[in-house]
């Protein structure tokens, strides 16, 4: 099943990864203020690889959903404000689909 999100095609898998993701973040701190987050860290949170957890990241900035800046030691990670918009979705399931 799929959906258009901002003129986009998405599908619910990715969807879904997206939201866990920004969840993962908010978890990590990532919500409220900015936050050091390394991709390394970020996949051991989400069980996937580092390469697959940079892709993410990449994902959700291109959105809108979050603001990064890249640094030697990680990246500095807040959830911007569309990101917030979407959070409420990672509590209730069927949100998704408005």
């Amino acid at each position: 099943m799929s959906f258009v999100r901002r003129g986009k095609k998405v599908n619910n898998k990715e969807f879904s990864r997206l939201l866990f993701t920004v969840l993962k973040l908010a978890e990590l701190g990532a919500y409220k203020r900015t936050a050091k987050i390394s991709t390394e860290y970020l996949s051991e949170k989400l069980e996937i690889s580092q390469q697959s957890a940079s892709r993410h990241l990449i994902e959700l900035e291109h959105k809108g959903w979050i603001k990064k800046t890249t640094t030697p030691e990680g990246s500095l990670i807040k959830i911007d404000d569309e990101g917030v918009k979407e959070l409420p979705k990672t509590l209730h399931p069927l949100a998704v689909h408005n």
